[in-house]
């Protein structure tokens, strides 16, 4: 039971603190498809999805859990990031359309 909190406590730790970014990622996401903009909520989902993958590769490279564990949480940054520029670029061009 001992050796699970050793990996978990790590774990629990680096999501809890990217729930902001997480956040970012529901807030913006659906305005611009609402919006009519599809494509771009799609590419968050690409973004998000390249950095897992690209987080799981070095993870396994490198044989560290740590990394493996911030899979979740780089790629939520990672897409929280793009979600927030898109949203920006979206909402300039709709105001500049109405």
């Amino acid at each position: 039971m001992d050796s699970l909190l050793v990996y978990a406590t790590p774990y629990l730790g680096m999501i809890s603190m990217c729930f902001v970014p997480l956040g970012l990622i529901f807030i913006f996401r659906n305005p611009m498809q609402g919006c009519g903009y599809s494509f771009l909520p799609m590419m968050t989902g690409v973004v998000e999805l390249a950095a897992r993958v690209i987080t799981a590769f070095a993870s396994m490279a490198l044989g560290s859990f740590l990394l493996a564990a911030a899979c979740d949480p780089l790629a939520w940054i990672t897409a929280g990031i793009f979600v927030t520029f898109s949203y920006l670029s979206v909402i300039h061009r709709v105001e500049a359309a109405a």
